[in-house]
């Protein structure tokens, strides 16, 4: 079976805890539902992305194996994110947890889903955002150090070297 990249953040406390126990319980809550983690990464603090004030992030990355497809997948990783007590709000806002899929066995592909509430579901994979967001590369790396991107087949390594800049504002918290 090949493997699977899902990316975890959160930066307020909810149902499931602090940001670092909302993304340890996550990893138990997927490896319930048959998303067994390979290897996990350490955890991160990072800076927010997008406008507005708001609270560091903790961040981590999975790599997974899994027999779902990628919509069922994607299904089961915002039922995660609304059980966490995460609701809708503005765009790159804060949040209790948020799991993205950055890769879901090197395909490539615009899929929808069902809808979840009022807005129907958009997976790009690879995760449209992963090459300019050091805060998702960084944990990746230390899942999968020779992952590469499927479209423009550049390494994590070189990927996270463009995002310098951002790399250094990365604070290592150790193991998740």
């Amino acid at each position: 079976m090949a493997h699977s990249i899902i990316a975890l953040g959160s930066n307020l406390v909810g149902r499931w805890g602090t940001p670092r126990e909302a993304l340890r319980e996550a990893v138990r809550q997927l490896a319930r539902r048959g998303v067994g983690p390979v290897a996990i990464s350490n955890a991160y603090e990072t800076p927010p992305f997008g406008p507005g004030r708001q609270a560091p992030y903790v961040n981590a990355a999975l790599k997974v194996t899994t027999a779902r497809s990628p919509q069922a997948l994607l299904m089961l990783v915002k039922r995660l994110e609304r059980l966490a007590g995460r609701r809708g709000g503005r765009r790159w806002g804060p949040r209790p947890l948020d799991i993205d899929i950055i890769d879901h066995k090197g395909r490539v592909a615009r899929l929808q889903g069902k809808s979840v509430g009022m807005r129907p579901m958009a997976l790009d994979l690879p995760h449209a955002g992963v090459r300019g967001r050091a805060f998702v590369l960084r944990p990746l790396r230390d899942v999968a150090p020779r992952w590469r991107h499927p479209v423009t087949r550049e390494g994590v390594g070189r990927l996270l070297a463009r995002n310098r800049a951002d790399d250094r504002k990365i604070v290592p918290l150790g193991p998740l």
